[in-house]
């Protein structure tokens, strides 16, 4: 969880559904480390996604004031908040910076790092849970079933609710209903589903609404950065 939320800014939803890809050892000789990890990567936050998320929401200049009164009059704390939120603000404000001077391929290069480390401690534990085992495929099998009927494919997003509000308020709820139907079935690997409903979006879709164009990406796609600002109630 920690290398999910603070180092990588993965896709919970994506992550977790591919991690049942992740083979038990000796159980394919298909799977590539490499392949596999950049699929990884790719549901990774860019750097200015991670910019965004970790912007302090108070003036680092003004906290370190505030904390250096607070030594003489603790009261101060609770201008800014208990002893636990300012601490979380101060490892926002050290991973903003951090990230200020951090490059693109410096972040690639640490994503890799932090996923390849995981993943071989991930992998360590699928080898003792096979240990003994004589039927190693029908582990994998039920690991995977296991696996892909607790963890989501598709879900409700912000930016799918965002359009189908948009076409709604506009007099189409066609959008409205192929969302609905898709969230009947969040756990289906049957790509004729999202298929069909894509290509009902591409036909009814108004090549004039900006925000409908924005549905032709994959409902189980990881957001796009336009959905980073959005604020659906």
């Amino acid at each position: 969880m920690d290398l999910l939320a603070l180092w990588t800014g993965a896709d919970f939803t994506n992550s977790f559904r591919l991690l049942s890809d992740f083979p038990i050892p000796g159980s394919s000789t298909s799977f590539t480390f490499a392949e596999f990890l950049a699929k990884l990567i790719e549901q990774c936050a860019s750097l200015e996604e991670l910019k965004l998320a970790f912007t302090p929401s108070m003036d680092p200049r003004q906290l370190s004031i505030l904390l250096a009164l607070s030594q003489s009059n603790p009261q101060l704390f609770e201008l800014i908040g208990d002893k636990r939120g300012v601490a979380k603000e101060m490892d926002r404000i050290e991973r903003f910076s951090e990230l200020q001077q951090m490059t693109t391929e410096e972040l690639l290069s640490k994503l890799k790092k932090a996923w390849t480390d995981w993943l071989q401690k991930y992998r360590s534990r699928l080898e003792n849970e096979a240990e003994g085992v004589d039927d190693v495929a029908e582990l994998k099998a039920e690991r995977v079933k296991v696996m892909n009927a607790n963890n989501p494919k598709f879900i409700l997003r912000n930016y799918i609710a965002q359009n189908a509000i948009s076409a709604a308020e506009d007099g189409d709820f066609s959008e409205v209903r192929r969302v609905l139907k898709l969230l009947e079935h969040p756990y289906s690997e049957d790509a004729c589903v999202e298929e069909e409903l894509m290509q009902e979006a591409t036909v009814e879709a108004p090549a004039s609404c900006e925000p409908l164009s924005n549905k032709r990406i994959p409902y189980h796609s990881k957001p796009p950065d336009w959905s980073g600002k959005l604020l659906v109630t």
